[in-house]
C-alpha cells in the first residue's frame, strides 16, 4: 500500500527571531497551507489544500512579508532584516494526496 502523504522538507534560513518565524508560518498559512501542531516528532506540520501547492517562497518574498507586517504594526519596515548567519529553521510539511 502506498503512503497517503507526501512530505516536504523546507530549510528556511536567516530567520533572526522567533517572532519572524511566526510571520513565516503565518505566510505559509496565507498561501493555502493549514497548520496543525504536534503531529509525530515535528513541531509543525501542514496539509496542502491543493496538490500543486508544493512551492517554497524565496527569501526575498519572506523579507517583503516581514516588512509589510512591521509596517502594519506601526514599526519601521527597514528594521525587518534577514542577515547571513542568523537562525536556520528546519520544518517538515505534510500533505495528503490521492493515490490510486
Amino acid at each position: 500500500m502506498k503512503s497517503q502523504y507526501d512530505a516536504v522538507r523546507l530549510r528556511i534560513s536567516n530567520i533572526g527571531a522567533v517572532s519572524d518565524a511566526e510571520v513565516w508560518r503565518g505566510y505559509l498559512a496565507d498561501q493555502g497551507w493549514t497548520v496543525a501542531p504536534g503531529w509525530g516528532a515535528d513541531d509543525i506540520t501542514a496539509w496542502a489544500d491543493h496538490r500543486d501547492a508544493r512551492t517554497l517562497p524565496t527569501r526575498r518574498a519572506l523579507a517583503q512579508v516581514l516588512r509589510e507586517r512591521y509596517a502594519a504594526a506601526g514599526h519601521d519596515p527597514e528594521e525587518a532584516t534577514l542577515g547571513k548567519g542568523e537562525a536556520v529553521i528546519d520544518l517538515i510539511y505534510y500533505r495528503e494526496v490521492d493515490r490510486k
